[in-house]
């Protein structure tokens, strides 16, 4: 680690200098392989990410992947931090982020750090090389400086290149290093639809490691052939400044819309409606023409109660079912109603008892929507 942190710091040092204003490209000779090449800035422009409309760079100049604009991420806990935690929490992580990039480098060093006070749960990375699966990364959150040691399945021709970000870490991309004379490639990324997840931890991935692939929104675009974006939060309520964020969307084709165990711990079933209306009328403001798919609570055992309401879980279904069935009676025609408990059994859960998914279960529910949700997409 000590090696690795010392070649870290030398890249930092040249993205924070010379490199970004030079044209974030630049030789350089890495002591630690004991040859020449070529070091690439996070902010090249032909490095592009997807899930995340606000790439921030950060004083040390490393490229930040946020889905959340500053406003709205200051709204999630912790609004006060304690010294030296980020704020934002758990809305800054990378949860369904892809990069790409593509390169005739045989070999790629990714570099990537979670910084002190930001949130990390351990990162598991997924690489594709010309959208097939290569290889999985994993660290552990005692890991906070990451390398990924890429080498092309094809040498001789240009391959491109998807890095699917860990779902439950904040990790800050310091460039990444090619052989000498290599450099990087323009590339086109075919146009899909896109699929928007709003939801609370069950969307965010909690249950399947810290691997956005092993999530279920995840699962489920890459069965439809949708770009994936996720405005899901571990421990989120329905919160009116969060769903604003669909305003940043040109075109949403598909939502999934799944939250309420949070909602219940501090809400009455009428103020859950009431909340998930005006959620939804937000959706519709900016989204006029998105198939929403409203998800009920999945099963549960059924002592699960709100933490300080005491009410049912099993309660907060109904809310739904009415809310939805009023907005269809309206005319809303691409509106639509998934019971949870035909997604998710107990024997889903990560463990027993426990309100998460497991890796089989978010892949079964992933399955099992799809079937929902592909015929009236068509």
């Amino acid at each position: 680690m000590k090696g690795n942190g010392l070649i870290l710091a030398l890249l930092v040092g040249l993205v924070a200098g010379k490199v970004l204003a030079e044209g974030s490209v630049r030789e350089f000779r890495n002591p630690a392989r004991g040859s020449a090449g070529v070091f690439v800035a996070p902010t090249n422009s032909a490095i592009r990410f997807q899930g995340a409309l606000f790439i921030k760079t950060l004083e040390d100049g490393g490229v930040e992947c946020r889905r959340f604009p500053d406003d709205v991420l200051r709204a999630f806990p912790p609004k006060k931090p304690k010294p030296g935690e980020a704020w934002g929490g758990k809305a800054r992580t990378t949860t369904g982020v892809k990069m790409f990039f593509k390169t005739d480098s045989r070999k790629v060093l990714l570099h990537f750090r979670v910084p002190e006070g930001f949130v990390d749960r351990g990162a598991n990375w997924l690489v594709l090389q010309d959208g097939r699966p290569w290889k999985k990364f994993d660290f552990s959150a005692k890991q906070r400086e990451m390398e990924l040691k890429l080498e092309s399945a094809s040498p001789g021709r240009p391959m491109l290149y998807t890095v699917v970000y860990p779902s439950w870490a904040d990790p800050v991309f310091y460039g990444m290093e090619l052989d000498k004379g290599a450099r990087l490639q323009s590339f086109t990324l075919p146009k899909r639809p896109l699929y928007v997840a709003y939801g609370d931890s069950v969307s965010h991935g909690t249950g399947q490691k810290s691997a956005s692939y092993l999530t279920w929104p995840y699962q489920l675009a890459e069965k439809l052939g949708c770009d994936y974006y996720s405005l899901a939060v571990g421990g989120a309520k329905i919160m009116l400044p969060a769903v604003e964020c669909f305003k940043y969307f040109k075109k949403v084709d598909l939502v999934t819309f799944y939250l309420g165990i949070n909602d219940a711990a501090v809400k009455s079933p009428e103020e859950y409606a009431r909340d998930y209306d005006a959620a939804l009328g937000v959706i519709r403001k900016y989204q006029p023409d998105a198939k929403i798919f409203c998800i009920t609570i999945h099963t549960l055992p059924e002592d699960k109660v709100g933490k300080f309401t005491k009410t049912p879980l099993a309660a907060y279904r109904q809310p739904v079912r009415d809310v939805v069935a009023a907005r269809q009676k309206a005319g809303d025609k691409n509106l639509f109603l998934v019971e949870g408990t035909t997604l998710a059994g107990l024997e889903d859960a990560m463990n027993p008892g426990n309100v998460h998914l497991g890796v089989d279960g978010a892949k079964r529910w992933a399955d099992r929507l799809y079937e929902v949700i592909a015929p009236k997409m068509r």
